[in-house]
C-alpha cells in the first residue's frame, strides 16, 4: 500500500576523492532561468550582497498572497534575529490564522524553494503558537511544524528550510501555508520565500541518470527517484574549509557551513594544499555542482 506522503530526505555529499585541494574561479557558474526573492510581508523592495528581495505588501506587488477571506497581515517581530548579521528577509513575516497561498508562475523545470523563519511575536501572534503545514504541488514539505520548537532545539535563531522539487510543464507552483486544525490560536507564518532553478543533474534523478536504482537504508530494493519526487536539503557542508555565502556559491545562492562541529572522531586528518592543481570539471561533475572553494580542503 502506497503511502500518501513520500518527503525523501538527501544530504549532497561530493563523492570525488581529492588528493590534493584544487582553484578556479567559477568560469560558466550556472545562471538561474528563475532567482526570486520574496520578503515576506514588506512594503518595499530591499537589495543584500547584490540580492533583490520583492515585498509583496508593495502595491501591485507580483507577489502578493491569495487567501479566501484576505486574512493575513503583515508585521515586524518583536525582537531583532542576533545569528543574521543583515536583517533581511527576519525582521517582518506575513502571517494568519487561515490558509493562504504564494502562487509563482515562471518556467518549468527542477527548482530550490527555501522557506526563511525568525520565532518571535507577532502582535498578538504568540510564539509558541505557530503550528502550520507548507504544502507544493504533489508534496507537503512540511506537516505540524513548530517553527519555535524547532529554533529552540536546534539554537537556530533564525533559519531556513531548502526543499528541491520539480515544477511540471503544465503545472504553477503554488506554495500553501496552512495553520494546523483544532488549535484556533494556531497560525502560519512565514519571513521569505526563495524559489532558484536548478540544473536538471544536480541531483540524482531517472530522467537524466541511468535507471539503475540507488540502494536505500532499510530497502531490500533499489529505488528510483523521479522528478515527482521532493527532496529536503539539510545541509552543504565545506569539509574543512570555511563558510560560503550565497555570494560566492556556483550560481545557486546555496550556503555552506563548516563542518567542525559534524565531525565526531578526533583523529580526522588534512590533506595537502596546493594551489597550483588545475581543477578539471566534466561532463558529470559541472563546474557549477559546488564553488570552487569547497575542492580546497578536505578531511582523509
Amino acid at each position: 500500500m502506497k503511502p500518501p506522503l513520500l518527503l525523501l530526505l538527501s544530504i549532497s555529499i561530493l563523492l570525488e576523492a581529492l588528493l590534493f585541494s584544487v582553484t578556479g574561479n567559477n568560469v560558466g557558474a550556472y545562471s538561474p532561468i528563475d532567482d526570486i526573492a520574496v520578503n515576506c510581508g514588506s512594503p518595499c523592495n530591499s537589495s543584500e550582497s547584490n540580492w533583490t528581495w520583492i515585498g509583496d505588501a508593495e502595491d501591485g506587488s507580483t507577489y502578493s498572497p491569495a487567501d479566501e477571506i484576505h486574512s493575513s497581515i503583515n508585521a515586524n517581530a518583536s525582537r531583532s534575529s542576533p545569528s543574521f548579521h543583515n536583517l533581511i528577509p527576519y525582521h517582518i513575516a506575513r502571517l494568519s490564522r487561515s490558509e493562504f497561498i504564494y502562487t509563482f508562475r515562471d518556467t518549468a523545470g527542477p527548482r530550490f524553494v527555501r522557506l526563511h523563519f525568525f520565532p518571535s511575536d507577532y502582535l498578538d501572534f504568540r510564539r509558541a503558537n505557530s503550528f502550520f503545514s507548507v504544502k507544493a504541488p504533489g508534496n507537503t514539505l512540511i506537516r505540524n511544524f513548530s517553527a519555535s520548537l524547532f529554533s529552540d532545539h536546534t539554537s537556530f535563531t533564525s533559519f531556513h528550510k531548502e526543499f528541491c522539487l520539480t515544477v511540471g510543464a503544465d503545472q504553477i507552483l503554488n506554495v500553501t501555508f496552512a495553520p494546523t486544525p483544532g488549535n484556533p490560536e494556531a497560525y502560519a507564518f512565514v519571513n521569505g520565500i526563495e524559489v532558484v532553478s536548478m540544473p536538471k543533474h544536480l541531483n540524482y534523478n531517472t530522467v537524466v541518470d541511468s535507471t539503475e536504482g540507488i540502494k536505500l537504508a532499510g530497502y531490500k530494493t533499489l529505488h528510483n527517484f523521479s522528478t515527482a519526487d521532493a527532496f529536503e536539503v539539510v545541509k552543504h557542508l565545506n569539509v574543512r574549509g570555511q563558510f560560503v555565502g550565497l555570494a560566492d556559491d556556483a550560481g545557486m545562492c546555496r550556503t555552506w557551513e563548516v563542518d567542525e562541529s559534524y565531525v565526531t572522531s578526533s583523529n580526522i586528518g588534512l590533506l595537502p594544499v596546493s594551489t597550483t592543481v588545475p581543477l578539471n570539471y566534466g561532463e558529470q561533475v559541472p563546474n557549477y555542482t559546488a564553488p570552487d572553494s569547497v575542492y580546497r580542503t578536505a578531511r582523509t
